[in-house]
Order: structure tokens, then sequence, then C-alpha cells
């Protein structure tokens, strides 16, 4: 069993298992028009598509999609796409092409929108690691578990905009504390002895703690209110 999609990563949090699929469309393939109801997440042409985001895919964007549980992929118009989709994903051709899916999971849900169709059905599983933030799957930052290390204890949490997170630990060394959004990009980097952290200027949501000590890290979600 191979590993796919080589990620360069920051830390490996954990392991998923995935459905790796690939789609064909054809005729041959034109301009393309991504959409969707939320930013995605993106690095070149590989779109993670995130649980409660919906996607509409029109033209040839030639490029790779990965769908979490739960998430909609539409495509409404000629196409080259890789698709890796999760159990409980779903993919809707409106396109009037063929196109050919393979899959050997009946958990992906394949529906025919329009006059389109899929042919075609299999799919291995196999053993996907990730993480940077932002650059792996969703589920690695709106969905990952806080890596139970007990290094460090964050309160409160949530926090109000505004307010000091205090970090408590019983350890004495250099501590790296680096503070990601929801799309990877670092907001903060601090360290030394950090004992608190400034959520001054920051807008409400959710954040990503990542606290390195020693060799080991530990990522918590922050939700600031």
């Amino acid at each position: 069993m191979k590993k796919i999609l080589p990620i360069l990563l920051l830390c490996i949090v954990n392991y998923t298992t995935a459905q790796v699929c690939s789609v064909t469309i054809a005729p041959s393939p034109g301009h393309v028009q991504v959409t969707s109801n939320q930013s995605l997440n993106a690095t070149g042409t590989v779109y993670w598509i995130c649980t409660g985001i919906s996607v509409t895919v029109t033209g040839s964007p030639n490029s790779t999609y990965l769908l979490e549980q739960n998430a909609v992929l539409t495509i409404n118009a000629t196409s080259g796409d890789a698709i890796f989709a999760k159990p409980g994903s779903t993919i809707i051709n409106n396109s009037t092409a063929a196109i050919s899916v393979t899959s050997n999971t009946n958990n992906v849900t394949r529906t025919n929108a329009s006059t389109g169709f899929i042919l075609d059905i299999f799919c291995p599983t196999v053993t996907l690691n990730y993480s940077q933030v932002g650059i792996g799957p969703c589920s690695d930052v709106t969905g990952m578990n806080d890596e139970q290390l007990n290094l460090f204890t964050i309160a409160p949490n949530p926090v109000a905009s505004g307010s000091q997170i205090k970090i408590s630990s019983d350890r004495l060394e250099t501590i790296e504390a680096i503070l990601f959004d929801l799309n990877g990009k670092i907001i903060s980097t601090e360290k030394g002895n950090v004992r608190t952290i400034s959520t001054e200027n920051l807008l409400a949501g959710v954040y990503v703690l990542q606290l390195n000590c020693n060799g080991h890290a530990q990522r918590t979600k922050l939700l600031i209110q």
C-alpha cells in the first residue's frame, strides 16, 4: 500500500484513511471557473473542500480536489479533475459529458443532477498522513483533535478579543508560540519565556495555537469571541 500526496509538514498530527478517486470528463477541456460559498484552502491547483462548503466547477481546472466527509463538489461542464473523496462526500455531475469515476467505496454519493452520467466505480482505500495547518485536510484546522501532550494548559478558551491568553506549564524550557488563522497564515510568533498571548486586534473566529517546546509540539484550537 502506497502513501500518496507527500506534503511538506510542520508537524504530523495524526493519520486518516481516505478514498482516492480519479475523475475523467470528456470531451476536451475548456475554460475553468471555480465558485464556492466559502473560501477554499488551496495549494497550487489542489483544493481542500471542507464539510459545509459547496463548490461548483465549470470548464477545465485540471486540478485536484480533496473532499472532506459531507463535502459537496458540483461539476457543471467539461473538465479533467482528480478527486480524493472521504466517505460521505458527494460528487454531482451537471455536465452533458460522460464522466468516469474510480472508487471502491459505497459511501461516496454520485448524483446525476442533469444529463451527465458517471461510470465505472472503483477506488482503493489508502493511508494518508497529514498535515500542515492550512495545507493539509480541513480536519487539521476546523475539526482537528487537540494533541493531548499535557505540556501546557491554555486559558481562557474561548477568549474575548483584546484579552490575554495564559499559558501554564511546569516546564522551564524555551517556548515558541505560533498563532495561525484557518488559512494557515502565521498571525504571530513569540519565542522565549512565553506565558501570555495577546488577542489584541484579532477578529472573532477560530485560530490554531501551536506551542513548540524541547522537540514537542502541542496544537490547540482557539475560539476568539
